[in-house]
């Protein structure tokens, strides 16, 4: 009688589990990778980097820095949405856990605070968009009627006129309106977004 071909049972095993391996390392590859992209490091000179220095309130109270910010919102840019870890290195020197206990909570509080606010602010805009739009619509099913019925005389004349296109330009500017505003919005909502969620670490130097 012939063997049948094919592979020993040990060997096809074997090769299983190798791919098996090998998926697991591309997997921790992968998130090493994202956690890499992911965050955001800067080098303090103090505690007091963070802050502005008009503002004479303590840390959990305190403004922060535009400078500090800007930094941080440059370096949001290509990270990976819903993922941010930052990274503070402040001298061996200073650092200071309980310190940097207040810091976290005033960094978290700001950021959410932001994101909340701009979230509601397009809310609101929507709303009011949506109501623009609604009466720019019932000018147009207005101005529709006028002419449906067979109303003659030259106030029926302007009145449709001035219906059509009041109706027109309310829709047509307040979607244009919409849509520019998202799209300036957007980046800002975007960097609040992750920073709202973000991780923060203290390391020392």
């Amino acid at each position: 009688m012939a063997k049948k071909s094919g592979s020993p049972p040990n060997r096809e095993i074997a090769e299983v589990w190798t791919a098996m391996q090998n998926m697991e390392h591309s997997h921790e590859q992968e998130k090493k990778r994202l956690l890499r992209i992911s965050e955001i490091s800067l080098i303090l000179d103090s505690y007091d980097d963070l802050f502005t220095q008009f503002d004479p309130r303590q840390y959990s109270e305190r403004a922060l820095s535009q400078d500090f910010l800007g930094e941080i919102k440059r370096g949001s840019r290509d990270k990976v949405s819903g993922y941010v870890e930052l990274t503070l290195l402040v001298p061996s020197a200073i650092k200071d856990p309980n310190r940097e206990m207040v810091i976290e909570k005033r960094l978290k509080g700001h950021f959410e605070k932001h994101y909340e606010l701009l979230l509601k602010e397009a809310k609101e805009r929507r709303m009011r968009a949506a109501a623009l739009v609604l009466v720019g619509a019932l000018m147009a099913v207005g101005a529709a009627f006028i002419t449906d019925e067979g109303y003659v005389g030259l106030f029926w004349v302007l009145a449709v006129i001035l219906l059509e296109t009041t109706g027109i330009f309310f829709i047509w500017t307040t979607l244009d309106d919409l849509v520019n505003n998202q799209s300036e919005r957007k980046p800002e909502l975007e960097f609040y977004k992750k920073m709202s969620t973000c991780q923060i670490s203290f390391l020392p130097y």
